[in-house]
């Protein structure tokens, strides 16, 4: 059950960083599309997830 609330808590982090990085981004025109695959990522690997999906989005 402890295990699961950790996730969980984690997942929800993971939102907001991304929905705070697409409020600042927003004004230049950069955002970072809230899905599974990145929430998943940032999750995961915390903030080297969010630039890893920045450096993604400027070589794709």
């Amino acid at each position: 059950m402890k295990n699961i609330f950790k996730i969980i808590k984690r997942i929800i982090i993971s939102f907001c960083l991304l929905y705070t990085f697409n409020l600042i981004t927003s004004k230049i025109g950069f955002i970072i599309p809230i899905n599974f695959y990145s929430i998943f990522l940032v999750a995961t690997i915390d903030f080297p997830g969010i630039m890893i999906l920045v450096i993604l989005k400027v070589i794709l």
